[in-house]
């Protein structure tokens, strides 16, 4: 009698205990594959964010220090430049505003006011009185733009 009730108590998980666990699981996996960033728009964003930062940055710097600082980029990344006592341009030793590359598959592009397309190259003045201009950071995950207004605004959104 004993045997027939221990063989009866051993008679594993349920269905429903197999589903719960599996689906618990999955959701960790789902979760932790979006923290590790291969989310290809959550990078775009985060790069534009990152340049919209370092611009405004800049601008505010130049001021404060009374000294212009160039921005200039290529396709792939971007870097700031201050004045030498000399008069040539050295990179910024700001680490905000450190030498930064983009991931492989994302891409800037410049235009001016009528949408024609510009150098990658911006004089952030030390009046504070810059030029408006308009970028735009591409990736397979879609495009972003960043505008930045005479008074050193720089604003960052999807771009159609």
């Amino acid at each position: 009698m004993a045997i027939a009730a221990a063989a009866r108590g051993a008679r594993g998980f349920t269905l429903i205990e197999l589903l719960v666990v599996v689906i618990v699981i999955g959701l960790g996996a789902g979760l932790i594959t979006l923290s590790m960033g291969h989310d290809g728009a959550a990078r775009l964003r985060q790069e534009s964010e990152r340049l919209r930062g370092a611009l405004e940055h800049a601008a505010q710097l130049a001021q404060w220090r009374r000294a212009p600082l160039v921005w200039e980029a290529d396709a792939g990344g971007y870097r700031f430049l201050a004045a030498t006592p000399e008069g040539l341009w050295q990179e910024e030793p700001d680490p905000t505003l450190a030498r930064h590359a983009f991931p492989d598959d994302m891409r800037l592009h410049a235009s001016g006011p009528a949408g024609d397309p510009a150098p990658l190259r911006l004089l952030l003045r030390a009046s504070g009185r810059n030029d408006p201009y308009a970028l735009v950071v591409e990736s397979p995950a879609g495009r972003w733009a960043l505008q930045g207004d005479p008074l050193n605004r720089v604003r960052a959104a999807p771009a159609p």
